[in-house]
């Protein structure tokens, strides 16, 4: 039996190194910086106890709550920052066509040459006609009659074009989402890796008052990224954010425990939404104090 376990968890800790090399490699070449020996923010939960290393050298994300702990974990690989923005369609028609028609009228009268206004007069009169021929189509679609307007318009060789246009209208709200795998070596492991989900799936529920009849929002969590003891300027910051979802999936490729009963690996999966649409001077802004819980 303690040869089938040395076995899964020396399997299990295989994964957990591959994950913390592709971590480190990031910044193997980078000279001077130096691990956080004295992490920013208060009470501290770091996963892997390595972290607090003063020989360490990886970078991290630190997830805070207001008057809460702070949680240090590696940059995952593959961070996506998305921003997104919301337009919706309108299909202007006849009524762009005739807008068009009026500026270049105007447009060629301002030029006080008879010839040009003569030219303008004329393409004007051609536009007249082609608006003519499909005014039965539109009155009769306007009206309810789909096939006399689609027979009108098989009869005359014409539509009305569409002249579709995009209209702004809000930006998306941005979200984030993170994993990691957390591999307990040993007793103090399990109790940080305990902690940090205990941390979490607290904060993500709301508090009740008066029997449960009025709920207070779940905390907000600042999410930073972090190049030694200072934030990474190479990354984009996020605002303040709610804990909309979050997994753990215990022991996701073995059956095994600890003789305490904890289990030897722990995956967390975190998405995160952010309070507010922004705008572009949020994202311009270099307030610090707009990051800070």
């Amino acid at each position: 039996m303690a040869f089938e376990f040395n076995n899964v968890f020396s399997g299990i800790q295989n994964q957990f190194n591959a994950f913390t090399s592709s971590v480190k490699s990031g910044v193997s070449s980078l000279a001077g910086i130096k691990a956080p020996v004295a992490m920013p923010g208060g009470s501290i939960l770091a996963y892997p106890t390595e972290l607090r290393s003063s020989k360490a050298n990886w970078p991290y994300v630190r997830f805070g709550i207001v008057d809460g702990p702070g949680i240090f974990l590696p940059i995952p690989p593959g961070v996506i920052i998305a921003d997104s923005a919301n337009y919706s369609s309108i299909d202007l028609g006849i009524v762009e066509g005739a807008m068009d028609m009026i500026q270049a009228f105007n447009e060629n009268r301002s030029e006080g040459v008879g010839a040009a206004l003569g030219s303008a007069v004329g393409e004007i009169k051609n536009d007249v006609k082609g608006y003519s021929a499909l005014a039965g189509q539109i009155a009769a679609k306007n009206a309810g009659f789909e096939r006399i307007s689609a027979a009108s318009a098989i009869t005359g060789r014409k539509i009305a074009a569409p002249r579709t246009n995009i209209i702004f209208q809000n930006m998306g709200v941005r979200g984030f989402n993170f994993s990691f795998k957390m591999v307990a070596k040993n007793k103090d492991d399990s109790n940080t890796i305990k902690n940090i989900i205990d941390t979490f799936r607290h904060n993500a529920y709301p508090t009740a008052e008066a029997s449960g009849s009025v709920l207070n929002f779940p905390a907000q969590w600042t999410i930073d990224f972090y190049e030694g003891e200072s934030k990474n300027q190479y990354l984009p910051q996020i605002k303040k954010c709610q804990l909309v979802a979050m997994n753990a999936t215990y022991n996701s490729s073995t059956n095994m425990f600890h003789e305490d009963g904890s289990p030897i690996e722990v995956d967390i999966s975190l998405q995160f939404q952010e309070v507010k649409a922004l705008v572009r001077q949020d994202v311009e802004s270099d307030d610090s104090d707009y990051y800070k819980g």
